[in-house]
């Protein structure tokens, strides 16, 4: 496995509260959801939705919590062979 691009790692673009929908270990395809950020401030706002920009293995993601823009919620690795 390895995480070599940038588009291995899935940042948040909100402040919020995420809310992670996938375990580590789980496979996970491009343009799935990944998890959402909800906003305390305004409730009546839809969540924020984070896109997997990869296919691969979760290995990697944050709990549930206060999140920040620009924090890391979710590390997709590849197969090393492709």
């Amino acid at each position: 496995m390895e995480v070599p691009d940038p588009e291995n790692y899935h940042a948040v673009m909100d402040d919020g509260i995420y809310e992670t929908f996938f375990d580590v270990g789980d496979a996970v395809e491009v343009g799935q959801p990944l998890g959402h950020v909800h906003f305390v401030q305004y409730p009546s706002r839809p969540p924020a939705t984070v896109v997997a920009q990869r296919s691969g293995v979760l290995i990697g993601r944050r709990g549930p919590g206060f999140v920040e823009v620009g924090d890391i919620v979710a590390v997709i690795a590849r197969d090393a062979a492709r």
